[in-house]
């Protein structure tokens, strides 16, 4: 059986980090992939598996092939790690990605 990659989107403050939590909390298949992102941390917002970048680290990883997606936003840079999404796949376990409505 293969493993599959699943992502949650949706516009800004639709619910995706509280959905994510949920279904990591009772699915122990999943494992969230790290998101790598050029905008400051937000209060409370540890431990997400979001990578806080400059818009110059991000623009390398993205022009060195690193990202499976990107989006800029609000003025800001939202990409997948590639390594990653290979990385829990590899060890069997199924990818869960969380993904702007414009990053889809």
């Amino acid at each position: 059986m293969r493993n599959k990659i699943f992502t949650i989107s949706g516009p800004g403050a639709s619910g995706k980090e509280t959905t994510i939590k949920a279904l990591l909390e009772k699915d122990g298949s999943l494992v969230r992939a790290k998101t790598f992102n050029t905008r400051g941390l937000r209060s409370g917002e540890e431990n997400t598996g979001r990578i806080f970048v400059n818009k110059e680290d991000f623009i390398k990883l993205k022009d060195q092939g690193e990202l499976i997606e990107s989006n800029f936003l609000n003025g800001h840079w939202y990409g997948s790690s590639k390594e990653d999404v290979d990385q829990i796949l590899s060890y069997g376990s199924n990818v869960l990605i969380e993904l702007d409505i414009n990053g889809v």
